[in-house]
């Protein structure tokens, strides 16, 4: 009924379980990828993703992940389709969803549809630009490559989490909206009355809205963000702790260093010299 494929036999997959290339056309033959874990994304035309039962026409700014056992393929449609792939080891990924959530492995596998959402033009075009540059970089940087495409991954991973743990947990409009802007502007320095001027409410709409459906306050969730974007970044890229404070913004090397060990148990000079 379908083919088992692999696309990932590199040395740069060999060595660090993850590889990444652009596709130009269609590819018709229904297949899946044994053993590793794919996740694309549409940066051009469009394409009759075959996924499940119904055939879905798929467009510029779509991403999906697909699981070793998912089958799919892409047929042709009236507007040539290119795609940007990238592929882990199901051990590797494995170990990079227990970063973000101890649970997330097992609730992506008995997930019951498609992991998919949409993302904005802007990011798209940066993940394109990136992709671009990594293309031409030597072998000798292939370490370097490997840390940019999992904190590539990381970032498109939580738009897709958001997308669709946030939908099924059925939170109203308001408290995904707020979660998303967070989301979005964690490098920020967001107010409560900031958040609460963009979405248009009153304090204590939101307040009681949010700690009511997710138990925790707005300002506990953010500066959990915070602290989980710079676990991201600890562990995916070569800057400094105080670099990553800035990056996530907390103005205090201090308190970003008591509030992190708190969570996580350990120092993010900890993290860093243990990667």
């Amino acid at each position: 009924m379908f083919d088992n494929l692999c696309f990932v036999q590199n040395k740069l997959f060999e060595k660090y379980g993850v590889e990444f290339h652009t596709y130009n056309g269609i590819f018709s033959k229904r297949h899946n990828h044994e053993g590793y874990w794919e996740l694309f994304v549409i940066t051009q035309g469009a394409a009759v993703h075959r996924f499940g039962p119904t055939p879905k026409t798929v467009y510029a700014n779509y991403v999906q992940l697909m699981r070793p056992n998912d089958t799919h393929c892409f047929c042709p449609s009236a507007d040539p389709c290119k795609h940007i792939s990238i592929s882990f080891d199901k051990n590797v990924v494995k170990n990079m969803f227990d970063i973000i959530d101890i649970e997330l492995h097992r609730k992506l596998t008995e997930y019951d549809g498609a992991i998919c959402t949409e993302i904005d033009n802007d990011l798209r075009r940066e993940i394109e630009q990136q992709v671009s540059v990594l293309e031409t970089l030597p072998a000798q940087e292939n370490g370097y490559v490997a840390s940019e495409i999992k904190y590539m991954f990381f970032r498109l991973l939580q738009k897709i989490c958001a997308s669709v743990f946030l939908e099924s947990a059925a939170y109203p409009a308001i408290v995904r909206e707020a979660i998303g802007l967070m989301q979005s502007r964690y490098a920020d320095y967001l107010t409560v009355d900031e958040i609460c001027n963009n979405l248009g409410c009153t304090h204590i709409r939101l307040l009681r809205s949010f700690k009511q459906h997710t138990g925790k306050t707005v300002v506990n969730y953010f500066l959990e963000l915070k602290l989980e974007k710079a676990f991201t970044l600890l562990i995916s890229t070569n800057y400094k702790v105080i670099e990553i404070c800035s990056m996530v913004g907390i103005d205090s090397i201090s308190y970003f260093n008591k509030k992190f060990k708190e969570k996580y148990g350990v120092t993010p000079t900890e993290i860093k010299n243990t990667r």
